[in-house]
């Protein structure tokens, strides 16, 4: 895969270069070149929409071919490019053997001659007399195989093409060329490729067959128009834009075709980060003074293999506050900012981990907007620090009250083994004593020696805190009675006692399970509808209070009126995946409770029978024995089923007045207490994230209980641990998967699960499987309890913000509208992108053409910022409308929760497993995201349906309980 940073999405193209025109050179922009069959079937070649404008052919077409090989590859290493290629000879040979238009039909004796002469050319054997009993058998070959896509591509694919001739019907295979514009015109790329029998007729070609001059025309359109104009100064000698062109073909193309944005000019001058203030820091780092263009050019992407324009282009894209304060400090221009900088400079990577196509998510130009300033310049110093201070300081930031200095300095000492399980802490709102000692626990399980009853115990303590954190979510109960809780919780005997020993505490966490959760829950529920006996069901109780309190709308759809709860409907969902799975529900767990203190008051007052009675009772709710004492039957039971089995067994069989007749110690018999109520638990932890009812692990009933919590190591290395990543793996034996680690990733794996249906079979893998759970993730995190209606206002009043900005802009000139686009949202959309909306004169903005260019996402984020900031342009309707939203929001929420509930709308940063995090952080450009090929960077592009749709739906008036129902997942 190329070092591009851009998917192959990305569809826009820089039309007009006015003012490189006017260079001395006098180069014609878009001159149209011929392209052979015409571009729709180059398009449909390869898997684009044909009905894109001519315009933008080549970049869309380049972008594909670059995506699919590594930059120093041959053409002919690239099957993309073989395509074409082959394409267009078969192009050639068709028409050589049947003309530029040609007509099949099989109406006469002639007419089936000349269809089955084609057919013969394609690799199709006919058989049979008439046309109607034609049989076929087609040749694979390489040959034929390539002539058969090349039929598809003129738009008459083989199945097509028989049923019409057996049909009677008239075949007119025709493919025309058509023209499309070259960007910079064929008299630009003579000389910059040093090619002076360019011609139109083979342009397309050449550029397919030379890779070099395929980066060096996405490089050179990812420049705006000012800045090629600029680049006739850079020169220095008279030669115009094209010397400088040439020289970063020649001499630079690998950092050029990385990072084009470093150059930005103002005149005669390179703009960098930091401003003129910075001159000496540049100069320092260069060798060369921004002031003397040429040599500058040359330096900025020759030095050190290309990272100083990495990491000019990362810090271009920062506000200029940010930039300037990285680049010279708190102290300003001086001595001191200049070797500052240096160490900074000195600290960053280079090599091959700013060049390779998956680049590491923590480097410099992920971060650098991030980094803590310290006046040493001490940062960046390494990826381990960077994803370190990176976390911690957005997740104190949303929690202001953990800043406490030694409470951050465990916090960071902990991220490496155990980061996602800080998401408890962003959705909890615990104070530093109770954080400290969520942490201190953490760290105390993690290191507790791998055995079965260890991983009950660590499984326990994830899976309670994530109903924490999913109870706080769903405002089930007051904050302070959450927290009370959840302290209360942290202080039970099973994970502060004895190193794992599960049956020491399985008493305990039943005792706070149903008299202090279920209880608080089951007096913050609202009256329910139903007989007593049913409103009393602990599952019910807790799944109700984990999806939120009823919100039931009533809608008008087409005609009719319709009452719909979305909780409802949830509920529903969740209590079908539970009721698939083979586990211990909290109901068990209550029956378990009430047959373990009649044993123990039996064995008390000396009742053997009433003992072995209240035993055989308990051991059947413990699904290890029937009715009759006899040993369940079953899959391979785990260790504390096993020891739980002989114990019964061997208290059954004792004599009455034997010493194990009346059983007394029952720790055999409280570990696998400790184990179903993890199960019971985990239930409920899965179903929250749980998708399709369709989906395969809903029909596999042991799904949730092969969840392993156990540490997974190989040569000293922890590879999975109960705190850490959730990961999905085939079983080693027996077929299907199972999840490992944590379960604050559980959406992104089972989003997995959703996107791609893996198959139940040892070695089952899918590709690119990250970025397909994200496609999920995004979606199914949007708790019912977390919808509404002035949040989803709110987003699509951004939206408008932003297209009304360019309405606005219209009447001004061009340089001053690409200003403000560029003081706006210079570090969410790249400059070339932002000058072709600013090229949207008197007339030409509107809502469509601004969608060309900007996503939904895009829209929203530049939107947002509108509304909730203080620039001159937020002045308009819709930006009133997106403040007013927000307001009632406030209102409604406080600001904490005001900003949570449109946060939910995205793009949101993501830590390690998915776990949505950084809510503080604004993502870069989904072109610079795509470098990096992880969840957490991009997720950026994976919010634009749900952008879209929310934005649809409140346009339409709906409420916004219907999105779940509207939502694609």
């Amino acid at each position: 895969m190329t070092a591009r940073r851009r998917p192959t999405t990305f569809r826009l193209f820089l039309v007009s270069l006015a003012a490189f025109l006017r260079s001395v050179l006098g180069i014609a922009a878009g001159d149209p070149v011929n392209v052979p069959g015409g571009p729709a079937s180059v398009r449909r070649l390869l898997r684009l929409d044909a009905d894109r404008p001519a315009a933008t052919f080549f970049r869309d077409v380049h972008e594909v071919l670059l995506f699919e090989g590594e930059s120093q590859a041959r053409w002919s290493d690239v099957e993309g490019r073989r395509t074409v290629v082959e394409f267009v000879r078969d192009l050639r040979g068709w028409r050589r053997e049947f003309g530029a238009s040609a007509v099949f039909s099989a109406s006469s004796k002639e007419d089936k001659q000349h269809a089955r002469r084609a057919l013969a050319w394609l690799g199709i054997k006919v058989e049979g007399g008439s046309p109607g009993s034609w049989t076929t058998e087609s040749r694979s070959d390489a040959e034929a195989l390539s002539r058969r896509r090349f039929f598809a591509a003129i738009g008459i694919p083989i199945p097509v093409l028989l049923s019409k001739l057996r049909a009677g019907e008239e075949v007119v295979v025709a493919p025309r060329d058509g023209t499309v514009p070259l960007p910079l015109g064929l008299a630009a790329w003579r000389q910059i490729l040093r090619e002076p029998g360019l011609s139109a007729a083979d342009a397309f070609l050449s550029f397919v067959e030379n890779v070099r001059a395929s980066r060096m025309l996405l490089a050179v359109d990812d420049l705006d128009a000012e800045t090629l104009d600029g680049l006739g100064a850079v020169a220095g000698n008279g030669a115009g834009s094209i010397e400088a062109l040439r020289f970063l073909f020649e001499r630079a193309l690998d950092s050029f075709s990385r990072f084009p944005e470093a150059i930005s000019l103002d005149g005669r001058r390179f703009d960098l980060p930091g401003g003129r203030e910075a001159d000496p820091v540049w100069t320092d780092l260069f060798g060369a003074s921004p002031s003397e263009p040429a040599r500058f050019l040359r330096q900025l992407y020759e030095r050190d293999a290309g990272k100083g324009a990495y990491v000019v282009d990362s810090l271009q894209q920062l506000p200029a506050a940010a930039a300037r304060a990285l680049v010279l400090g708190a102290e300003g221009s001086g001595a001191k900012s200049v070797e500052r900088f240096r160490r900074l400079y000195r600290s960053i990577r280079a090599g091959e981990g700013i060049a390779t196509a998956r680049r590491d998510p923590y480097d410099f130009a992920h971060v650098a907007a991030f980094l803590p300033l310290f006046p040493e310049g001490e940062g960046a110093s390494s990826e381990t620090e960077r994803r370190r201070f990176l976390f911690v300081s957005s997740l104190v930031e949303a929690r202001p009250e953990l800043r406490e200095p030694g409470l951050v300095a465990l916090l960071r000492s902990g991220v490496d083994r155990f980061f996602p399980a800080y998401a408890v802490l962003e959705d909890v709102p615990v104070g530093p004593e109770v954080a400290r000692r969520y942490v201190t626990l953490l760290d105390r399980l993690d290191r507790r020696k791998d055995s079965r009853a260890t991983e009950v115990v660590c499984g326990l303590f994830g899976t309670g805190a994530e109903l924490f954190a999913q109870l706080a979510r769903s405002n089930a109960l007051p904050l302070p009675a959450i927290r009370d809780l959840f302290s209360a919780y942290l202080e039970l005997s099973l994970f502060a006692g004895e190193p794992g020993s599960p049956e020491l505490g399985a008493t305990e966490l039943l005792s706070w399970l149903f008299d202090r959760l279920l209880a608080s829950l089951s007096a913050a529920a609202p009256a329910a509808a139903g007989p007593p006996e049913e409103a009393a069901k602990a599952d019910d109780l807790l799944a109700r209070a984990l999806v939120g309190p009823p919100a039931p709308v009533r809608l008008e759809w087409r005609g009719g009126r319709y009452l719909f709860d979305p909780t409802t409907d949830e509920l529903s969902r969740r209590r079908e995946f539970r009721e698939k799975q083979r586990l211990a529900s909290l109901d068990d767990l209550e029956k378990i409770r009430r047959a373990r203190a009649e044993l123990v008051a039996a064995a008390g007052r000396g009742d053997a029978d009433s003992a072995r009675r209240m035993l055989v009772d308990l051991a059947t709710h413990l699904r290890i024995a029937d009715s009759a004492g006899v040993p369940a039957a079953g899959g391979a039971p785990n260790e504390e089923e096993t020891a739980a089995r002989e114990f019964v067994t061997a208290a059954l069989r004792s004599p009455a007045g034997a010493p194990g007749a009346l059983p007394t110690d029952l720790r055999a018999l409280d570990a696998l207490v400790a184990a179903r109520g993890l199960e019971a638990m985990l239930g409920h932890v899965y179903s929250i994230s749980a998708g399709d009812p369709e989906d395969l692990y809903y029909q596999d009933p042991d799904f949730v209980r092969r969840h392993s919590f156990r540490r997974v190591e190989k040569g000293g290395k922890v590879l999975v641990s109960s705190f850490g990543p959730t990961t999905l793996a085939p079983r080693e034996s027996g077929g299907g998967s199972r999840v490992s680690g944590s379960v604050f990733g559980l959406p992104d794996v089972l989003g997995l699960l959703h996107a791609e249906q893996i198959p139940y079979k040892p070695g089952a893998f899918i590709g690119n499987e990250q970025i397909r759970s994200g496609l999920v993730g995004p979606i199914r995190r949007m708790s019912p309890a977390r919808l509404d209606d002035d949040a989803m206002t709110f987003v699509a009043a951004s939206c408008r913000t932003a297209e009304e900005l360019a309405v606005t802009l219209e009447g001004s000139a061009e340089r001053e509208r690409l200003r403000t686009w560029r003081e706006l949202a210079r570090d969410l959309v790249p400059r070339s992108r932002l000058a072709r909306v600013a090229k949207l004169g008197p007339g030409e903005a509107s809502a469509y053409a601004v969608g060309e260019e900007l996503s939904p996402t895009d829209l929203y984020r530049i939107g947002r910022r509108l509304a909730l900031g203080s620039f001159p342009s937020s002045a308009s309707p819709a930006a009133q409308k997106a403040r007013e939203a927000f307001e009632r929001l406030r209102e409604k929420f406080g600001e904490a929760g005001a900003r949570e509930r449109i946060a939910e709308f995205g793009p949101r940063a993501v830590a390690y497993d998915g776990r949505l995090r950084l809510t503080d952080r604004d993502l870069p450009a989904y072109e610079r995201l795509a470098a990096y090929r992880t969840p957490q960077l991009f997720s950026d592009r994976l919010y634009d349906w749900k952008v879209s749709v929310a934005r649809a739906v409140a346009e339409a008036g709906l409420p916004a309980a219907v999105l779940p129902v509207v939502l694609p997942e």
